[in-house]
């Protein structure tokens, strides 16, 4: 593939006897969006454990932008410019919007801008930093709220924002859609196209086949831990094998 952002080569992952990915091959292209299906217990959670540095994987390699990650840790990965949210959300529920911004600015590519503000005037600089990313995702009037209090729909998009501060060149997003009603889910997928504009490539899990098929560019599906179909959407939709082990004939 063209300008390859990050490719997984042989990748597998076992937990003692079981063996939660298989010999899994796929790149990303720079600027892509890239769905991951599959049906429950597939592996896709795994999948992106491994590729954030949360699990280490058994065997295999996974290169981002040229460089091996397999033993590098997360906070490495999160610095070259990996970022993530999770399927259930990992925001700090208890402080405010603003609060959980500014902590992904003390991550990956903003680091050290975290670290060398220090005092009350530079640190009144990340805030405002944090507050242009809050303009950004629509999340201004929310900004002293504590998250526990938003709706599901107003907390994806603060999750969100906290892994965009990490500024990511990739951005892994674990069933951003559940949860959300149909208007929330289009409003979410229009925020990722919005971020795709900005020269971030995402790659995300999803089960809402309409919301996923409506976004993504091309579609890997996982099934028992190997990838068994990808391609655009309307091929994978129609492909037998898939039709067979996840989508179903109906």
């Amino acid at each position: 593939m063209a300008d390859t952002l990050l490719a997984a080569h042989a990748l597998s992952k076992r937990f003692g006897g079981l063996e939660a990915l298989s010999s899994v091959d796929f790149e990303i292209g720079r600027g892509e969006i890239l769905g991951l299906i599959g049906p429950n217990g597939a592996g896709k959670s795994t999948l992106f454990n491994c590729i954030a540095g949360a699990l280490p994987v058994t065997g295999g390699r996974i290169a981002f932008e040229g460089r091996e990650l397999s033993r590098r840790p997360a906070a490495s990965r999160a610095r070259l410019g990996i970022g993530r949210t999770f399927q259930l959300g990992k925001l700090f529920t208890e402080l405010s919007v603003v609060d959980n911004v500014i902590m992904g600015l003390g991550i990956g590519a903003y680091g050290s801008l975290w670290r060398s503000l220090a005092g009350s005037f530079r640190r009144e600089k990340v805030i405002q930093h944090a507050e242009r990313l809050l303009d950004r995702f629509g999340l201004a009037d929310y900004r002293g709220h504590a998250v526990e209090e938003l709706p599901m729909g107003v907390q994806r998009r603060v999750e969100t924002a906290r892994a965009i501060a990490t500024g990511p060149k990739l951005l892994l997003l674990d069933e951003p859609a559940a949860g959300l009603t149909h208007k929330e889910a289009e409003e979410y997928a229009q925020m990722v196209r919005d971020i795709r504009g900005e020269q971030v490539t995402v790659m995300l899990i999803e089960h809402n086949m309409p919301f996923a098929m409506n976004l993504v560019d091309r579609v890997l599906v996982l099934v028992e831990g190997r990838l068994i179909a990808g391609g655009p959407p309307a091929e994978v939709r129609n492909d037998p094998q898939v039709i067979e082990a996840y989508l179903g004939t109906g």
